[in-house]
């Protein structure tokens, strides 16, 4: 569409506002009302499917209704004769919202957003996801592009309507979203429900608290596709959001994480639920500002939400479970490498803080849809119970009303005084009246001796039982779990390309999913590390020791420029090897292990399947220690 060309004689196009992947979004002038609206003119495809046009015209009539501060309005949906002939414009007639996009806000910041800032679109974009679930709408294309932000500091959540009429047209083509922000149910073609957008929504909150999303769809050779992208949904665990973030609350964490379930019954059952929980583990930090600020005592996070039965407007959708479930993974033998160089080459980067966005531009003028701590504190749950209007059938069970508290750290049994009994009333008879007896002599008083005093009931304390963490650690690892330093787990393991290279004074470690190095020492700490080799030609530390030889690559890169890092660990003792990795999050740290299971990256060697390799197994802690297993 150019400018100054009108709709149905009525809607006069201004300029282009963004692009999306259903729809061009323009600024255009209603000359009836007098006053501009956001015109979303549909592609082709969808313009001219009549399918997915008797689809929208029913969705019209609802959509019109939906009526909350944090959603876009919608008017109507029409169709007019494209100008100069030869075709039919479909278009929808929605509310301009002067401002940006959260896609653009993330462009601007490049890394993670405020604690404070993120926390406000939850609630607004929550706000408006209850309502429309409560009216039997599910968005199922939640992403930055969709929420608009004004300047006044109002979020609103758009284009509600146009996935839901758009599945059946695109059902041979494949699942409709945004791959990206897509639930794994979504992308195997199964129900949806307030579940998914809690998926989606999950994922934007990642996004805004790390500077990045979760899965990029990279390879070890760092290119990416969309079909990865969804590989990566279906099958890995997304990498701790403290690796791009170290100042995110460990509570913070697990509520994220556990959004992004892969079962859905293992979600948080609605989006009230995973805000109350929010609120419980986010507020001690949100109420300092910044997020930086540690509270006195771990936040309480509530427990999930019951599931109810019969949402408004489903009829028989409820989602079988999730059937692509990530890979297993097991452990192989103990590398021998003698002294405390034994266990250096499975590092973990918890502290990494290397924050990268691909962020694209945006319109200054935003519509809907426009352009498609080091030591974080303990976690606790506690127990709440409510009931929700959408049903989440599984043949698995669905998460109870309530869960067990977490301590994160070993704690002191406090002395319970055990409360002395009541004294029992004792009932006597009432005196009755007699005749007044004759007088008689009054004996004087004796002294009748005090009984000895008794000793108070002393209060017996009792121990303070430990709770059970609402996850275990893997198998595999449990091995090296210890919870008075590590806490609980935070989210599954996962497995995850890596690299390694062992040195005089410990070892380098690169992750793939988190594309991040660091160094471990033989004293016992450890380092992450921000830079990037982009590539170029590296410098050198002159010709190696007999026996001994440089680092090549990215390891040669930091190793090559940090003098601190050359002097604490000296030359490498081997070449670089790539191996699998399963990693699991826990509140204060990670345990990372080798796994010779067989490859998890595509056309690489897994050294951890060599036996000559033996076995990389370690705990690694937020403080900047780490311990050998």
């Amino acid at each position: 569409m150019q400018g100054g060309e009108t709709l149905n004689n009525r809607y006069r196009i201004e300029r282009l506002l963004g692009h999306g992947g259903m729809a061009d979004v323009y600024l255009a002038f209603d000359t009836r009302r007098q006053t501009y609206l956001a015109v979303k003119i549909l592609h082709e495809d969808l313009a001219e499917d009549p399918e997915f046009v008797r689809r929208f015209q029913r969705e019209a009539e609802t959509l019109a209704r939906l009526d909350h501060p944090n959603i876009v309005r919608f008017y109507s949906f029409e169709r007019s004769a494209t100008p100069g002939g030869g075709g039919v414009t479909a278009f929808i007639v929605m509310d301009y919202i002067a401002g940006t996009t959260l896609r653009g806000r993330l462009a601007e910041s490049n890394g993670p957003l405020p604690l404070n800032e993120a926390s406000a679109v939850l609630h607004q974009v929550g706000a408006a996801l209850q309502y429309a679930h409560s009216q039997g709408f599910v968005h199922r294309d939640i992403k930055p592009g969709n929420i608009m932000l004004r300047e006044s500091g109002d979020v609103l959540l758009s284009d509600f309507g146009i996935a839901r009429a758009a599945e059946v047209t695109t059902m041979t083509a494949g699942p409709l979203g945004t791959p990206a922000y897509m639930a794994p149910e979504q992308i195997l073609g199964q129900s949806v429900g307030p579940w998914t957008d809690v998926y989606s929504l999950g994922v934007v909150l990642y996004e805004m608290l790390a500077g990045r999303r979760p899965f990029t769809g990279e390879s070890g050779t760092g290119t990416g596709t969309s079909e990865r992208v969804r590989y990566q949904h279906l099958h890995q665990m997304p990498p701790d959001p403290r690796l791009f973030n170290p100042q995110l609350p460990g509570p913070v964490v697990a509520v994220i994480l556990r959004a992004l379930a892969k079962e859905p019954s293992q979600r948080w059952p609605d989006v009230a639920s995973l805000i109350q929980a929010w609120d419980a583990a986010a507020g001690p930090w949100t109420a300092e500002g910044a997020g930086h600020a540690k509270p006195a005592v771990a936040a309480p996070q509530p427990s999930p939400v019951a599931i109810g039965t019969g949402w408004p407007g489903a009829a028989s959708t409820s989602p079988a479970p999730v059937s692509a479930a990530s890979g297993k993974a097991t452990g192989v033998p103990l590398l021998a490498i003698g002294g405390a160089v034994a266990a250096l080459f499975g590092l973990a980067l918890i502290a990494g803080a290397f924050l990268l966005l691909r962020g694209r531009g945006a319109a200054s003028g935003a519509v809907s849809g426009g352009s498609g701590s080091s030591t974080p504190a303990s976690l606790a749950l506690g127990s709440t119970t409510a009931a929700t209007t959408w049903a989440l059938a599984s043949p698995q069970s669905s998460p109870t009303a309530t869960r067990t508290a977490l301590a994160a750290t070993a704690t002191r049994p406090l002395a319970t005084p055990t409360p002395a009994p009541a004294a029992s009333a004792t009932v006597t008879a009432m005196p009755v009246a007699t005749a007044a007896p004759a007088s008689t002599s009054t004996p004087m008083p004796t002294d009748t001796p005090a009984p000895p005093p008794t000793e108070p009931p002393t209060a017996v304390p009792t121990a303070t039982p430990t709770l059970a963490c609402p996850q275990e650690p893997a198998a595999q690892l449990a091995p090296a779990w210890e919870r008075g330093s590590l806490g609980c787990p935070v989210a599954p393991a996962s497995t995850v390309w890596s690299a390694w290279e062992t040195f005089q004074g410990g070892a380098m470690y690169w992750r793939s999913d988190a594309d991040q190095a660091s160094a471990f020492y033989n004293d016992g700490t450890w380092t992450s590390f921000s830079e990037k080799w982009n590539g170029s030609d590296n410098p050198s530390r002159g010709t190696p020791p007999s026996g001994l030889q440089a680092p090549v690559r990215g390891f040669n890169f930091i190793w090559g420029t940090r003098d601190d890092v050359f002097s604490r660990l000296g030359w490498a003792t081997d070449q670089e090897k790539g191996f699998c990795a399963d990693i699991q999050p826990f509140e204060h740290g990670l345990i990372l292990r080798s796994n010779g299971s067989g490859p998890c990256q595509d056309g690489l060697f897994n050294w951890a399947t060599d036996p000559a390799f033996g076995q990389v197994f370690m705990a690694v802690y937020d403080d900047g220690t780490w311990r050998a297993y």
